[in-house]
Parts: structure tokens; C-alpha cells; sequence
């Protein structure tokens, strides 16, 4: 994503509320505050598609037209921005110290950080820009690339052995083996194969 030209937003948001997003692989915690920082509502959504087209609704029927966010790219960003929001990228680090504005312990805590990057878009305005979106070659070859890497991720999960005794009966260092006389241990062979050639000791 690039920045927009215009330097800076409105000196008011659309529908006088603002929206912070924290960003999370698995799912995002989104609060909106009105413009004395209150927060007006708060959500937690999974991340997929299904999930983001809920919190635009969301979102919408909240009167929100901005969102503050910790990153500029993905499928989240790219959703929002082709529905009408404009996007301002306030970076994880950034919110960690902007914390303390708030708490003297500064914890990370997901919906806490949502109402810090909300309230962050409210009183910062004149220093925050909004991202512009990709053009339309940008933005295939993001997909693309974005294609590609879950592509890798799910091959190699794919490629891992499930673990099992090793043939030819020689265990792996702390693998569990039953000893002449004891009991069989649950999910092991009750005896450890003995490779052609040797005597099964005892």
C-alpha cells in the first residue's frame, strides 16, 4: 500500500466516530469511539472472508467510515479499502508506546490496543495519513504472492512424517520401550521388533 497524497484527514470523521482494528492471525478485536473517546461498541472477529464482510457491515452500521490498523497489507485491508474505508497503518510499536497515554503497565491486550488505535485516530488526525489503494496490477501480484505463500505453508505441513517407532526396532532417544516382563505402554507395539540377524535379549 502507498500513502495517499493528501497530507492530511478531515478535521471530523464520517458519522463522527472512529474505528481501531488489532490486527491477529487468527482473529481481530475492533472497538469504535465517538468523538470524546468514549467507545461505542466493541466486536471480535475471525479472520477469513466471512468474518471481515461481517465486520464491514459491522462497521457500517456503527457510522464508521475510518479504521486505524497495525499493518497495511492483507486480506483485511484490501476487503476494507474495496468497500470504502479509508485505512491509517498506526504501527505495533507506535501502539505499544502510545499505551502509556493510557495505563502506566502498558500489558498487551487485544481489545485494548482496538480502543488505543481508534482513540489514536481521533486526537492525532492532523498527523496520520490515509493509504492509498493499489492499482490494479499492485494488487494482483499482492494476491499472488499472498497465494503462493499459503501455497508453501500447507505443502510443507503436508510433507511432515507423523511420528512413529523407527524401523529396524532401534528407538529414538525417549521413545518409551517395554522391558522383558513389563506391561505394554499404550500406543507401542507390546514387543520392539529385533532386526534379521540378532538375538531378541533375555
Amino acid at each position: 500500500m502507498q500513502y495517499a497524497p493528501i497530507r492530511v484527514l478531515p478535521d471530523v470523521p464520517p458519522g463522527g466516530v472512529c474505528a481501531g482494528i488489532d490486527w491477529a492471525a487468527a482473529s481481530h478485536a475492533v472497538c469504535v469511539v465517538d468523538m470524546k473517546g468514549q467507545a461505542v461498541d466493541k466486536l471480535t472477529v475471525v479472520h477469513d472472508r466471512a468474518g471481515i464482510a461481517g465486520l464491514i457491515a459491522w462497521l457500517r452500521g456503527r457510522g464508521a467510515g475510518e479504521a486505524a490498523i497495525e499493518r497495511g497489507d492483507g486480506v483485511l485491508v484490501d476487503m476494507l479499502m474495496a468497500a470504502g474505508f479509508t485505512i491509517v497503518v498506526i504501527t505495533s510499536r507506535q501502539v505499544r508506546n502510545l499505551r502509556s497515554r493510557y495505563v502506566a503497565s502498558g500489558a498487551k491486550d487485544d481489545g485494548f490496543d482496538a480502543y488505543v488505535l481508534a482513540d489514536t485516530l481521533r486526537t492525532d488526525r492532523a498527523r496520520l495519513r490515509p493509504l492509498a489503494p493499489d492499482s490494479p496490477a499492485t494488487a494482483a501480484l499482492r494476491q499472488a504472492v499472498r497465494f503462493r505463500k499459503e501455497l508453501v505453508r500447507d505443502r510443507v505441513r503436508a510433507a511432515r512424517p507423523a511420528a512413529r517407532p523407527p524401523a529396524g526396532g532401534v528407538p529414538r532417544r525417549g521413545w518409551p520401550v517395554q522391558r522383558p516382563g513389563q506391561p505394554a505402554v499404550a500406543g507401542v507395539p507390546g514387543r520392539i521388533p529385533v532386526p534379521p540377524g540378532r538375538r531378541r535379549p533375555g
